[in-house]
């Protein structure tokens, strides 16, 4: 019997530890991880011409994927990650240094080293992809994790990343980073968000913690949420490309986490009112739809178009 009470405890001991751990599918295809991870509204937006590099560690792991944080600790509970080594030794604990990038690849493009300003970079990954806006402006939420984060390295050692905004529609339309401190033209580096350790504090309030041995993901520290986000044209098309690369070694790796249906870039039209939600109209019940930006508009009840409907703003009962 108290082998049994024992071996009941082991059980939950194991879960409760489990639990509290990131769970990652590196198998995931570029579209699967914009169009059904990323993306807020797929029904309203118009998303393209998807594609994804990364390491190559002959085994078929990958340096991307999905992450599942229900039940632990990390700030978001589900997304995608963007690693420069393998998405499998991301998850916790917090064991020691990983370094999944013995294998190494070809780090930035020309076009994003000079956009980043890094010029000695390994093991970069890249996720790319085209999107129509139908609003005027566009973000999504991320985290910065890294092994670097480290009170000996953090003020002089930081691999680079950034999200590469460019209108596609235009030729001479170059790339803008807008992954940056917030309310600064800075990018987002350990460097540049770190707190104090053997040099001054820099931009501080934005740097969430050092992890401790049973954090969620096995890296040194993280930052906080941050928005990426960009004044964009409704109806163009633009490109964006999402990247992260060792920077001067191939060692000591480091990871962005995008939090999953953060990718605002269409109209949200308010909560639908039905009888299974517990909130339908009443009666006569004036309800009005606002597509948030001026503009000629199209708008079908049941699969019919109105005729002469073509406001931003439509009101029904």
């Amino acid at each position: 019997m108290l082998r049994q009470v024992l071996f009941f405890v082991f059980l939950l001991f194991f879960q409760f530890i489990s639990a509290q751990y990131i769970n990652v599918d590196d198998q995931r295809s570029a579209q699967d991880l914009v169009e059904n991870v990323l993306l807020n509204n797929t029904g309203c937006a118009s998303v393209s011409n998807f594609s994804v590099s990364g390491g190559n560690f002959g085994n078929g792991e990958n340096s991307y994927g999905y992450f599942n944080a229900v039940g632990t600790t990390f700030p978001f509970q589900e997304g995608l990650i963007l690693s420069n080594g393998r998405v499998n030794d991301i998850p916790g604990p917090n064991a020691g240094v990983i370094s999944g990038s013995a294998i190494n690849w070809a780090g930035l493009d020309a076009n994003s080293a000079t956009v980043l300003g890094e010029n000695n970079t390994y093991n970069a990954t890249t996720l790319e992809f085209d999107f129509v806006p139908l609003v005027d402006h566009m973000s999504f939420e991320y985290i910065f994790a890294s092994e670097e984060y480290e009170t000996s390295l953090m003020c002089t050692y930081s691999d680079v990343f950034g999200f590469l905004l460019k209108k596609a529609s235009d030729p001479d339309s170059a790339y803008v980073n807008i992954a940056l401190v917030p309310g600064t033209t800075t990018p987002v580096k350990v460097t540049t968000v770190h707190p104090q350790g053997s040099c001054p504090a820099q931009n501080e309030q934005f740097f969430d913690t050092f992890n401790g041995f049973n954090a969620p993901v096995d890296f040194q520290g993280q930052t906080v949420a941050l928005i990426a986000e960009s004044d964009v044209v409704p109806n163009e098309t633009y490109h964006i490309k999402l990247i992260i690369a060792d920077d001067q070694d191939d060692v000591y790796d480091s990871a962005v986490f995008l939090r999953a249906g953060s990718f605002e870039i269409s109209t949200d039209l308010g909560d639908d009112r039905i009888i299974s939600n517990g909130n339908p109209a009443c009666g006569q019940e004036e309800i009005t739809l606002d597509a948030g930006v001026a503009d000629t508009y199209q708008w079908y009840k049941n699969g019919t178009l109105l005729n002469g409907e073509i406001n931003q703003i439509l009101t029904v009962t």
